[in-house]
């Protein structure tokens, strides 16, 4: 029985090497690569008996607070299959942990081996994402020649040729990774391809990606620009940033801050007008419930009181014509902004406890886990 689990967990890391092709070649491909892969590992933690009992659950209870507000958001939540939504998050961190305990039963030859494999996957990814992506600028004539392609190849709903937009679109998360993980030892190549993803991003349709390295860029350039208690200083920033993202949105939309300062690029790539008019939307709703929020996943699927307001305002602000829809009727867009989206669905007392769970505890952990994190802080120290 050991061997089969041993067997089972190891074919469940090694389904995760398929997350380069997937990236580059697989849309909506990542969901059920994690649930085999997944499966897989947790099923193989099931049979190892007593071994299996021997996780210190410990390490885990900080995060225990916000999944019981957020569990306990969706009674409130207005979105449609908001209770199934939910069991999917849950299955997701299941099998995420699985794959994690998994990962630590391999030797650190063993775990070194498998970093490697995975970064060689996740950049030929990327690769084939900038690939693909530049069809619509280099190659105009290929683009509509893989849209259908991509249509009429599907395995269930995974199309299995991407198409230049959405080839893009999830490219910068993989990018920023990896450059974060192997920028010491390969800076110039990180720099080179940050600069051809920037180009191939800026020439595109894909706003996502074009918004995504942006992001990224800046906040790559100063972490090399701030030396010391950068992570301190970011999650103090990104907690003052959340708090006050409802009123800075809506003092964006009220002072027309897109139109007067943003960059060209933005406004005529990254739709900064409708952009700004969507945020101030879901601003102004999130401070109508600004304790508990809306509830879970309630940005998905919401339509405000007053939408013919929002959507006058849209109209003379030129924003662009969102929230018609001719054959279902109103349709309102999703939030497209986490720390809007956090602060509407969970109030201000859940992202406390969000904070709390993916700010504070990273830096400062508890003592079950101290040994590592002074283990990892050496290591860092030492070049590694």
């Amino acid at each position: 029985m050991g061997g089969l689990s041993h067997k089972l967990s190891r074919a469940g890391l090694f389904l995760l090497l398929l997350t380069g092709p997937i990236l580059g070649l697989a849309t909506k491909g990542f969901a059920p690569l994690l649930a085999i892969a997944g499966t897989f590992a947790f099923v193989g933690l099931a049979l190892q008996g007593e071994r299996g009992k021997t996780l210190d659950w410990k390490a885990f209870w900080p995060f225990a607070p916000f999944f019981i507000f957020a569990a306990a958001s969706t009674l409130w939540s207005s979105s449609v299959g908001v209770f199934q939504s939910f069991g999917i998050l849950v299955s997701v961190l299941v099998f995420t942990v699985s794959l994690w305990l998994a990962f630590t039963k391999l030797s650190e030859n063993e775990q070194d081996l498998f970093r490697s494999r995975l970064s060689v996957s996740v950049i030929i990814g990327i690769g084939l994402s900038i690939i693909i992506g530049s069809y619509s600028q280099f190659f105009p004539q290929l683009d509509p020649i893989l849209k259908n392609l991509s249509n009429q190849t599907t395995l269930g709903n995974i199309e299995l040729v991407r198409q230049g937009n959405r080839s893009l679109s999830l490219m910068p998360i993989f990018l920023f990774l990896a450059g974060g993980f192997y920028w010491q030892k390969s800076r110039l190549f990180f720099i080179f391809l940050f600069i051809v993803a920037f180009y191939i991003s800026a020439n595109s349709n894909s706003q996502t990606a074009l918004l995504g390295l942006m992001i990224g860029l800046t906040l790559f350039a100063l972490a090399w620009i701030i030396r010391k208690n950068r992570r301190h200083i970011f999650l103090a920033a990104f907690a003052f940033g959340l708090l006050i993202s409802p009123f800075a949105f809506i003092a964006s939309f009220e002072n027309s801050w897109v139109e007067n300062y943003a960059p060209t690029i933005v406004k005529q790539k990254a739709s900064g007008s409708i952009r700004q008019w969507l945020y101030f939307t879901y601003a102004e709703e999130a401070l109508k419930r600004p304790v508990f929020g809306h509830g879970f996943k309630a940005s998905q699927y919401y339509t405000p009181s007053d939408v013919n307001r929002y959507l006058t305002l849209s109209i003379e602000r030129r924003a662009g014509r969102y929230g018609r829809d001719e054959e279902k009727g109103l349709k309102f867009p999703h939030a497209h902004n986490l720390p809007l989206q956090i602060i509407f669905e969970f109030g201000y007392f859940g992202t406390l406890f969000f904070y709390l769970v993916f700010g504070v505890y990273p830096v400062f952990p508890s003592s079950a886990n101290k040994s590592r994190f002074n283990s990892r802080r050496l290591a860092r120290r030492s070049g590694f």
